[in-house]
Parts: C-alpha cells; structure tokens; sequence
C-alpha cells in the first residue's frame, strides 16, 4: 500500500502517512481483480480513518442514490433526502472537510460518477484516501487535482495471473487444493482449461466451482472444447457448458432411476 502513503504491520495499515488526501486508481481489464484488491485494502486500513464508505458497482446505480449512500456512510446513519445536486455536494464537503476519509469508488464508468462523489480533494480532510476502480483509465482525470499543489492522482494497472498462479487458484477452487499434481486426467484439463481462460481471476474462480460440482470427464472436456470453440466469449461458452453440464446429469438421474442399483 505504498502508493497510498500507509505503513502496514501485520496485515492491517497502522500508519496514515502524510497529510495530502492521496488518490489511487486501480485499473485493468474486466475480471482481472480490482474489486477484490480493493476490498483487501479496504478492509486494512478503514480502522485508520474517522469514517469509511465503499461503493460498490456503482456503474449500476445513479449519482444520486451513490450521493446519498456515500452520506450515509459517513455519518454511520440514514439521513434525509438530499434536496438538489448542489445540496449533495455542499453536505459531503462539510461532512468531510475537517475529517480523515477512506472512500472506494468501484467499477467507475463515467466522468461524472467522479465529479459527483469525490471530484474535489479540497472536499476531504488531512489524510484522506480515494481509491477508484475502473476499466477505463480516461476517467481517473475527473479528478479536480489542480487545487492542490503538487498533488496528483497515483495509478496502479492490475495485470492478469501468471500461469502459475493461475493455475493454483484454479485448483483451489476446483479440488480445494486435494488433487495432487500429474497424476489425474483432471489435473491435465486444468492446465489446458486454466491456459484457454488466461489469467482473470473472476472467470478462473467461476468455471472451477462449476466443474467442482460437476465432476466428470466428460463436462470438463466439453468445457475446454467450448472455451476453445469460444475465445473472445468465454461467458457464453460458460453457459452452454452449464446447460450441458445440467442436462448430463439429469440424464444421469433419469438413468439411475430406470435401472436402480
């Protein structure tokens, strides 16, 4: 968390350093983990702070209830409706202005989204935190910097796993960590699964539950024969292994119940 000016010591920040109120952007491509790292660094350093909000998938709501939230956060209670744009900015800056903040605005879409919440850093008390994720990084430039002297919004571009890693979370997921190396036909379609997905945590996660609970080698053959048939749609290739996935067993089921054992 050196990019936001805080010491850490184990696992929690113990020390805001440095005045400014510091913003990061965290960027990268859909799926990649800037949620998830967002919440880890969150849920670190809000003890740190006087009052905390994180905003979460705010792409899918409208400023105004975003506005209300982030107020509500911060006064740690429901307030009243806000009565004008204007009014709901006016009341987060005198919220905030002599207050140490930590604010996560996630999956940012818009300029506006930005200007809205936290546009200005002279809104924010001595030591404040902004930490914006986005798959766009255009829109970290929203933020009104020039009021401060010297301040500058730092970014950080998460980039996908490395095969090895890749392939480790793919196994926690998929066997909790129980099926040794080399040694199952499994373990050979994970690599070759884990190689076709690339290294996004969100899709690595999302298929390795669902061949999790759908243990055999002919769901997860057929995964890896759509994921290949699908590069660029791995989400429809998902779904048709799903439905595949589902038909297989209640064909299992209609067996099973015409032939009892």
């Amino acid at each position: 968390m050196r990019k936001l000016g805080v010491a850490c010591g184990e696992g929690q920040a113990v020390e805001v350093r440095g005045g400014e109120v510091g913003v990061i952007g965290i960027w990268g491509v859909p799926g990649v983990g800037k949620t998830t790292l967002a919440k880890v660094v969150f849920n670190k350093m809000r003890k740190s702070f006087d009052a905390s909000s994180f905003l979460e998938d705010i792409s899918l709501e409208g400023v105004p209830f975003l506005r209300r939230l982030l107020i509500n956060d911060l006064l740690k209670q429901k307030s009243a409706p806000l009565e004008s744009a204007s009014k709901g900015i006016e009341e987060i800056a005198n919220l905030c202005h002599n207050a140490k903040v930590l604010i996560v605005l996630d999956d940012v879409e818009e300029d506006e989204q930005i200007r809205a919440l936290a546009g200005k850093l002279t809104w924010f008390g001595s030591g404040s935190r902004i930490i914006v994720t986005t798959n766009k990084r255009e829109v970290l430039n929203a933020f009104d910097v020039g009021a401060v002297d010297g301040q500058k919004v730092e970014e950080y571009k998460l980039e996908p796993m490395r095969d090895h890693g890749a392939l480790r979370l793919f196994r926690e997921h998929a066997f909790e960590g129980k099926t040794p190396e080399g040694v199952s036909e499994y373990d050979s379609l994970s690599r070759d699964i884990v190689q076709v997905i690339g290294g996004l945590p969100s899709d690595i996660v999302r298929h390795a539950s669902f061949l999790r609970d759908n243990m055999n080698i002919y769901t997860w053959k057929t995964t890896l024969k759509l994921l290949r048939e699908n590069p660029k749609n791995r989400q429809a290739a998902f779904r048709v292994s799903y439905a595949r996935g589902s038909e297989l067993e209640i064909s299992i089921e209609d067996n099973r119940l015409s032939h009892p054992i």
